[in-house]
């Protein structure tokens, strides 16, 4: 089995897919990942890279080659593997075996490693394969309407900067709990944390949003993971789901 991709392309999104950052403890936060494996999915002519934990899961597409549509999905560890595509550029070629090894172009640089025999959370992932959630390209990505997680229906949709997002929930690491607020009401998204001394809010004003409102507490650095602007997802104290067109997330809330 032979798999052609760019080797930048590839390092961004198994960096992008461990989610570094700030994980709530329950009495405060902590440097942490969501997981250092992933699984690489072969799916309508495009990569799918996932990762996930029993509340988390995140998954990011990129254009690729095979030589075989049928390939199977496979697990790699993300972090041993990242530090080298670093040092690579252009397209490189992954073989598939009972190992994986990967070549540059022109063959005068390979790397050889392990594969994972098994996602240690494949079964969180499988379901959310089966689900089918989409890559959105728009606020009602699904025929005009929002879409549903577990057959349930979102009740609000909004695109997000995800600058002005990643900056809100930066200040609100600074309280220090490890929980965030998302408050969707008309047009506006307000983002808060705090505790019993202090609290930190700040109102993001939207320009495109749909729904009744919705409010829903979570626990994770769920801003890291973008770097363009997405479309979140929302009902109250169900999980939240963010997706543009090349990553999607869902995340379970925080219910105290």
């Amino acid at each position: 089995m032979r798999i052609t991709v760019d080797a930048k392309t590839l390092e961004k999104t198994l960096s992008n897919l461990m989610v570094r950052g700030k994980y709530g403890t329950g009495t405060g936060v902590k440097s942490d990942l969501l997981g250092k494996h992933v699984v690489m999915v072969y799916r309508e002519e495009r990569l799918e890279v996932w990762n996930a934990d029993m509340s988390f899961i995140a998954c990011s597409i990129l254009d690729c080659t095979v030589d075989d549509p049928t390939l199977k999905p496979f697990c790699v560890n993300a972090k041993e593997i990242s530090p080298f595509l670093k040092k690579m550029n252009g397209d490189i070629i992954m073989y598939l075996n009972d190992t994986i090894q990967i070549q540059t172009q022109t063959g005068e640089t390979s790397l050889t490693l392990s594969l994972i025999n098994e996602h240690p959370n494949f079964g969180s992932i499988n379901t959310i394969m089966g689900m089918k959630l989409p890559f959105a390209p728009s606020i009602e990505p699904v025929s005009g309407e929002l879409p549903s997680f577990n057959k349930t229906q979102f009740e609000s949709g909004i695109l997000v900067n995800h600058k002005e997002f990643s900056e809100a929930i930066n200040m609100c690491e600074n309280i220090n709990t490890g929980i965030y607020l998302l408050n969707h009401k008309e047009n506006q998204l307000t983002i808060s944390s705090g505790n019993i001394t202090k609290n930190y809010a700040k109102i993001l004003e939207l320009e495109t949003q749909t729904g009744d409102g919705s409010t829903v507490a979570f626990s994770a650095p769920i801003h890291k993971f973008f770097d363009e602007d997405f479309f979140l997802f929302m009902k109250d104290e169900f999980p939240l789901f963010l997706s543009n067109e090349n990553r999607f997330l869902v995340r379970v809330p925080h219910i105290e």
